[in-house]
């Protein structure tokens, strides 16, 4: 007999032909935000969103899905009858975001913890609204240099504004997980499992509490989960069968077939030869000089990167930041090649021609 969530999540996934996007170290809590933010609340600034989202996750990891194709289309179709007014929009999203930003960090001065938390929650929601709409332009955009529904000009505004709003992430997470901690004190349970709620449930929680047999739930959930959220039904679902779970991930998030090949797009030419570091993997490099593979990179990256040959990434267009950072420091980079971090593994001794966005594995 077919489980009925399985069914449920399969059926999202197939109806908004969702795919594997980004993979991000945030909770589930934080997932579920990001969610709403790329779904009801884009909808109510851009009046169109990614409709629906799906997850795979485990303790302070998640890989996403979402259906870029569709909103790409949608993005194009806003530019050509809102293109001449962008700018207008980038001024309201600094104006939100500062807003969002100044009321988050003003609830670290609330002693009562679930006063800020409710405060801190309900801005994070307004800061994923902002963030989601600079995505759309940013996934839109992709490797494209030019595009013509949007000037160059307007391509490095989005460029760094969207590094500025994005930075704020980490920041966010540091307020968050000590005020959960302190509220699980208080009430004795580990506050830490707070972050494994939805915001839906987080809502339930300030009206209801929480019991024993939620709490179990949530230790699950930092185990292992797989989520899936529709905006038109409001349907959210969250499984922690293990074997659904396995069974999800094999049939969307797995390679299956041997792969030599690696195809992506050029961020900055060149050539280099040598042995993998893929930081999904590992902390720490085995040697001096390797071929750095990342889901994405970031700032926090940039010792790391500086050490690297070049630059392998499943993610990315060219505002990406490892396209940004390769070009400043002349190292040899290839994005948006998906699958790298799932084939290349620790030290696998690859070519990489930047040039042409290929990557070989040597034997």
């Amino acid at each position: 007999m077919i489980n009925k969530q399985y069914k449920d999540i399969k059926d999202i996934i197939a109806k908004y032909h969702l795919k594997p996007t980004t993979e991000r170290n945030l909770s589930l809590l934080t997932q579920s935000i990001i969610t709403l933010g790329y779904t009801i609340y884009l909808k109510q600034k851009m009046g169109y969103s990614y409709e629906a989202m799906a997850f795979i996750g485990k303790e302070n990891w998640f890989h996403s899905m979402m259906g870029e194709e569709a909103l790409n289309d949608k993005t194009r179709e806003y530019l050509k009858k809102n293109g001449k007014n962008i700018d207008k929009l980038f001024l309201s999203l600094i104006l939100d975001f500062e807003k969002a930003k100044k009321n988050i960090l003003s609830a670290k001065n609330i002693k009562n913890t679930e006063k800020a938390i409710k405060i801190i929650l309900e801005n994070y929601l307004q800061y994923m609204r902002v963030i989601s709409t600079y995505n759309c332009f940013w996934r839109y955009i992709g490797n494209k240099e030019h595009d013509e529904f949007i000037l160059d000009e307007q391509i490095k505004r989005i460029s760094l504004e969207r590094d500025l709003v994005a930075k704020f992430y980490p920041e966010v997470e540091k307020i968050i997980s000590p005020i959960v901690e302190d509220i699980g004190k208080f009430k004795h349970f580990d506050g830490t499992l707070l972050q494994y709620l939805s915001y839906f449930e987080f809502k339930e929680y300030f009206k209801k509490g929480i019991t024993k047999e939620k709490l179990k739930e949530l230790g699950k959930r930092k185990s292992g989960y797989f989520y899936a959220f529709e905006e038109k039904s409001k349907k959210e679902i969250i499984i922690t069968d293990k074997k659904i779970i396995k069974q999800l991930r094999e049939e969307f998030f797995d390679v299956k077939e041997e792969i030599k090949e690696i195809k992506g797009f050029p961020a900055y030419g060149g050539f280099a030869k040598g042995k993998v570091f893929n930081i999904s993997e590992s902390k720490k490099p085995a040697s001096k000089k390797y071929i750095l593979v990342a889901p994405s990179t970031h700032p926090k990256d940039i010792i790391l990167i500086k050490g690297s040959m070049a630059i392998i990434a499943d993610e990315g267009g060219i505002l990406s930041h490892a396209a940004i950072i390769s070009r400043e420091l002349k190292i040899p980079c290839i994005i948006g090649t998906k699958i790298a971090t799932k084939v290349l593994g620790d030290g696998d001794l690859v070519e990489v021609d930047a040039d042409k966005g290929i990557v070989n594995k040597i034997k």
